[in-house]
């Protein structure tokens, strides 16, 4: 017989969640804070969808005005679960698969939280040797915004530009 491949068997048992997420699915603006000393704030779009597998994200960011070594678009892709109230996700760019980030998010008790807030952990693709960590939001939009607005949306503003809430001010100082 076969014998069991371990790797394998601790993978899905390390990415297996709760039997029913209780985050909803659809687009997210996710925003974060990078460096507390300065102020710049980044918002991208990012889309949380279920298979029979498990959950996938799907996010853009998206610098419309000119950034030092940032191209004007990056993609990433990655896999999520929940699992005992919190959202926990992996990402890496697309293209060049330099940048890889991993996301633990509390959404709490309560079924499909509207505002997700917890940490990021990886590494930039600039070339930066460092591991970064900073605290990160996922906004749930409505059904009403279209593609094209949550898109526009994006890109990194001071903190008069951007016109967030306090509550996710708050949620940025952790």
């Amino acid at each position: 017989g076969a014998s069991p491949d371990p790797f394998t068997a601790i993978q899905s048992r390390l990415s297996e969640g709760d039997a029913a997420p209780n985050v909803a699915m659809g687009y997210y603006h996710m925003i974060f804070r990078p460096d507390p000393t300065v102020d710049l704030y980044y918002r991208n779009l990012l889309r949380l969808s279920a298979t029979a597998r498990g959950l996938i994200i799907k996010q853009v960011e998206r610098y419309p005005r000119p950034a030092i070594s940032l191209p004007r678009r990056l993609v990433y892709e990655g896999t999520a679960f929940t699992r005992h109230g919190k959202l926990f996700c992996q990402v890496q760019e697309q293209k060049h698969r330099r940048s890889t980030w991993y996301m633990v998010l509390s959404v709490g008790d309560f079924a499909s939280p509207s505002l997700l807030h917890g940490q990021a952990v990886g590494c930039e693709p600039e070339g930066l040797a460092g591991i970064s960590t900073f605290p990160v939001v996922f906004i749930r939009l409505e059904s009403k915004t279209t593609l094209r607005q949550a898109l526009a949306a994006c890109g990194y503003f001071n903190r008069e530009e951007i016109g967030i809430s306090p509550e996710v001010i708050n949620a940025l100082r952790a």
